[in-house]
C-alpha cells in the first residue's frame, strides 16, 4: 500500500503540478480511488468509511487477495 500511495503522489504531481486550480481534498480523494480501482480490480475491494464532521479525512479500507 505504501508503494501505491507513493506512486499516486508522483503521478498526481506530474499531471497537476502546473495547474492554476487550487487543490481540493474532495477531488484528491476521488482521483485516488480512480487510481486504486484498476490496481485491485479482480483481486480486491475497497471500502470507504464515513468522513469526519469537518470533511477533512476519509478512511479507505483495502482488501487485496483476501
Amino acid at each position: 500500500m505504501k508503494l501505491v500511495l507513493t506512486k499516486f503522489a508522483e503521478h498526481f504531481t506530474q499531471v497537476y503540478a502546473d495547474s492554476a486550480e487550487s487543490f481540493l481534498e474532495e477531488n484528491g480523494r476521488r482521483f485516488f480511488l480512480l487510481y486504486l480501482k484498476p490496481i485491485i480490480h479482480g483481486v480486491g475491494n475497497y471500502y470507504i468509511e464515513a468522513q469526519t464532521r469537518d470533511q477533512k479525512r476519509t478512511d479507505v479500507i483495502v482488501d487485496y487477495r483476501g
